[in-house]
C-alpha cells in the first residue's frame, strides 16, 4: 500500500506545509484556564481552617463558601499543621543513644563494657515500664 502526503500530490513542497501549521497555532492567542468558583482571601481561608478544626464537615463549608471540597482541604494543607493531628513525639534520649550504638556495633567499633550494661539496664527498666502500662 502506498501512501502520500496531500502535499506530494501538489507542487507544493512538505516543508511549507509544516511552517504554516506551525504560523497558525503561534497566531492562536494563549488563553489560561481558570476553574471557575470565588477567590478566597485570606481571612476567609482563616475561617475555613478554623471551622475544619471545629469538626465541620468539608462539603458543608464548600456549600456555604462556593468552593470544591478539594479547595477546602487545600485551604487546611497549606495553612500548615492541622491541630486535630497527633504532634510527632521528640525523639527520648534512650533512644538516641540506641542507635549510636547499634550504629556503632554495626561499623565494629568497641562499645565500651560500662555503656552497653547502663543501655541494658535501661532498655529493660522502659520496657517493664511499659508492661505495666499495659502498652
Amino acid at each position: 500500500m502506498n501512501r502520500t502526503s496531500p502535499a506530494a500530490t501538489t507542487d507544493e513542497p512538505i516543508a511549507d506545509d509544516f511552517d504554516e501549521a506551525e504560523t497558525e497555532l503561534d497566531e492562536e492567542p494563549a488563553t489560561e484556564r481558570r476553574r471557575s468558583g470565588p477567590r478566597l482571601n485570606a481571612t476567609q481561608r482563616a475561617e475555613i481552617v478554623a471551622a475544619l478544626e471545629r469538626g465541620e464537615s468539608g462539603p458543608a463549608l464548600a456549600e456555604r463558601y462556593g468552593v470544591s471540597v478539594g479547595a477546602i482541604y487545600s485551604y487546611r494543607r497549606k495553612a500548615g499543621a492541622f491541630s486535630g493531628e497527633p504532634q510527632a513525639k521528640p525523639e527520648s534520649d534512650l533512644r538516641v543513644r540506641l542507635v549510636n550504638f547499634a550504629v556503632r556495633t554495626l561499623l565494629g567499633q568497641k562499645v565500651p563494657e560500662a555503656e552497653h550494661a547502663e543501655l541494658e539496664h535501661e532498655v529493660r527498666e522502659e520496657l517493664l515500664k511499659r508492661l505495666a502500662a499495659g502498652i
